[in-house]
């Protein structure tokens, strides 16, 4: 059985564990980020985990783009 001592050091150890793994989070750069998402993605078709709404996703991105399109060419016209 643990006593109060134990039970705080533990709790400390996963205190410090955690403030260093978000610490290299932290500075992980982007081609380090980039890495490990394709690697969860390479994962997750390898397992056929299916990726829910990838389609709405890509039709939100092309809508936001468009809009983004025709406000500049909007602006562009009464210039």
């Amino acid at each position: 059985m643990l006593d109060q001592e134990s039970l705080t050091a533990y709790r400390q150890r996963w205190q410090a564990v955690a403030a260093i793994e978000t610490a290299e989070h932290q500075a992980a750069s982007i081609e380090e980020r980039w890495r490990q998402l394709n690697a969860l993605l390479r994962i997750a078709m390898a397992l056929d985990f299916p990726i829910p709404h990838e389609n709405a996703r890509i039709d939100e991105g092309h809508r936001r783009w468009q809009t983004l399109t025709d406000h500049y060419l909007n602006s562009q016209d009464r210039a």
